[in-house]
């Protein structure tokens, strides 16, 4: 199991990397290099990606939905949240209404909806459109609070979304949990590091060597923004076919990678710990029914169907391949959307309430208890990736 460098503990290690994050579709997470990290026109540190980008993470992510978000979402996913720095951000310097429903509100008449996973489509930014572009949303304790803020008593008193390690989601205590597959260097995915140095002598050690010796990696005008020049991994940026390639190239050098053991960044023990992605298909098989977790899916003509690593379900127009259509027998649960419990109301019992998170409490805001004693939603699981500084630490195994 592998967990975050910047902890001690491996408590602290495993929660570290999927603490209110966000993270991506394999096609986002490519998609957010291409847009947001390698452009040498916007660099604020000379030779430097944006966020010191490294590597891509791949996960293995379990969720169950709150009743809650079921039923104010009618959807498998709640709205995406930006996060950054551990906290759900604000909107125009306020708290927004949906990062408040994460453990509700009773004063600002906010319900407690729950830690939901959040998810968007982003397939239209025009400096990268990626088909099946998703961005997520993990929120987990003390979600008004950036991670250097979040006091233990905060995170006692706010609801889970992060599982204790090696615990599944129920969508009472916790609403998801994770494993790390493994990482791949974004030098070895874009070709960097087999690119000859100009003395001839060795290829790049990283992206940096690349950048002082002058290599341009990719380079929009600032005034146009049209693009300029890049190294050929990176070539015609706003076609779709060409990043849905690169995808496709991403996959398979992160698996050659631990077919041969062999990086130039990772060493061969560390690679030695991670895992291949599984197969599509099994994650077909291995999820829930679409309509089972999505209420349009459970009365759709001709159903829905899962694909990709992301598993999103969509609504078949035309009965195909894949198309799954519920029985006649089947009957979506009817839920109840949260509500906001008054003081006289309010209480707090370990694993199923929660408290007003200790960013925006005052001191006497009650717990806003759920409704719900079971969740109605089915365990769901999805591949995922993240843009990473740093390497991850072994944990165990």
């Amino acid at each position: 199991m592998f967990g975050s460098t910047y902890y001690k503990t491996a408590e602290e290690q495993f929660r570290g990397l999927l603490d209110t994050v966000n993270t991506a579709s394999v096609e986002g997470s490519l998609m957010y290099v291409q847009a947001e990290g390698i452009d040498v026109t916007y660099q604020s540190v000379a030779c430097q990606r944006k966020n010191k980008m490294k590597y891509v993470v791949f996960y293995d992510i379990v969720f169950t939905q709150t009743n809650e978000t079921l039923a104010e979402y009618e959807d498998e996913y709640g709205s995406f949240l930006a996060m950054d720095g551990g906290r759900c951000n604000q909107v125009n310097g306020t708290e927004s209404e949906e990062c408040l429903s994460l453990n509700g509100n009773s004063t600002l008449g906010v319900p407690n909806v729950g830690p939901f996973v959040g998810g968007s489509l982003k397939e239209t930014d025009a400096r990268a459109p990626y088909q099946n572009c998703w961005w997520y949303s993990f929120p987990n304790t003390c979600p008004l609070q950036p991670w250097s803020a979040k006091t233990a008593e905060c995170r006692a008193s706010t609801r889970q979304g992060l599982c204790d390690a090696n615990t599944l989601p129920d969508g009472i205590k916790c609403t998801y949990n994770y494993r790390v597959l493994g990482y791949v260097p974004i030098d070895d995915v874009v070709g960097i590091t087999s690119l000859q140095n100009k003395a001839k002598t060795a290829t790049y050690a990283s992206y940096s060597e690349f950048c002082t010796e002058g290599g341009i990696e990719f380079k929009t005008d600032k005034d146009t923004k049209a693009f300029v020049e890049s190294i050929p991994f990176w070539d015609n940026p706003t076609d779709t076919s060409a990043n849905t390639k690169r995808t496709q190239t991403l996959l398979k050098v992160y698996e050659d990678m631990l077919t041969s053991k062999t990086s130039s960044q990772i060493t061969s023990d560390v690679i030695g710990n991670m895992k291949s992605l599984p197969a599509v298909a099994d994650l077909v098989t291995e999820n829930p029914k679409c309509y089972e977790n999505i209420q349009k899916c459970a009365t759709a003509t001709h159903g829905c169907k899962r694909g990709l690593y992301g598993q999103i379900c969509t609504v078949c127009e035309a009965a195909a391949s894949g198309c799954e259509v519920a029985p006649s027998s089947f009957k979506f649960p009817t839920l109840v959307k949260a509500t906001v419990t008054s003081s006289s109301e309010g209480s707090a019992s370990t694993g199923s309430s929660s408290a007003s998170d200790g960013s925006t409490s005052d001191g006497n805001t009650p717990a806003p208890t759920p409704t719900s004693t079971s969740s109605a939603a089915s365990l769901a699981i999805t591949v995922g990736a993240l843009i990473a500084s740093l390497g991850l630490s072994v944990l165990m195994g």
